[in-house]
């Protein structure tokens, strides 16, 4: 992409919110190496930091680089993040949102990491092969048999759906 992202790129380099450490918002559902070894105390922000005791809430007028990945408070990751096969892109070619995306895909290692990589590799197989079935399927049995295979793979609960569903798209408009 020619654009090297990392969390030194903001414009703000003070880390962390500690006056936020045990406050509900604060406790973004996480893997240990993504929150305890990688992001840390980052908060990268593109812009100046907000006001010490504010509710997160009330930082919206800060312009995080790292995706807040739950609820209506931030943008949708699946809005800012695609993947091609395994490797997860930003969707946005410029601007503010592409720069968030590249961040946080940089700061977590998402398209690096060996036990992702894999993870996405198996689901992204099984999730071929249903949609091969399908596709071949003759009766209305099999059909729904593998239709429902593949909901079931694409299912908001189920582990990297984004990339799941993002191969289910180049796989309906490109399957070679």
């Amino acid at each position: 992409e020619g654009i090297a992202a990392t969390p030194e790129d903001s414009t703000t380099t003070a880390p962390g919110y500690a006056w936020l450490a045990y406050h509900p918002l604060n406790y973004a559902v996480a893997c240990k190496t993504c929150n305890s070894t990688l992001k840390k105390n980052h908060f990268p922000l593109a812009g100046s930091r907000g006001a010490v005791g504010a509710d997160p809430a009330a930082l919206s007028s800060e312009r995080p680089l790292l995706i807040y990945p739950l609820g209506d408070f931030d943008a949708a990751p699946e809005s800012l993040i695609g993947f091609i096969g395994l490797s997860p892109v930003p969707l946005s070619a410029s601007g503010h949102t592409r720069h968030r995306a590249l961040v946080t895909i940089a700061l977590f290692r998402l398209d690096e990491r060996v036990q992702l990589l894999q993870n996405r590799a198996v689901l992204l197989w099984l999730l071929f092969a249903e949609l091969e079935l399908l596709r071949k399927a003759r009766s209305a049995v099999a059909r729904a048999r593998h239709k429902t295979a593949v909901e079931t793979l694409l299912d908001p609960g189920i582990p990297f759906t984004n990339c799941l569903r993002s191969f289910r798209e180049l796989h309906t408009t490109d399957r070679d």
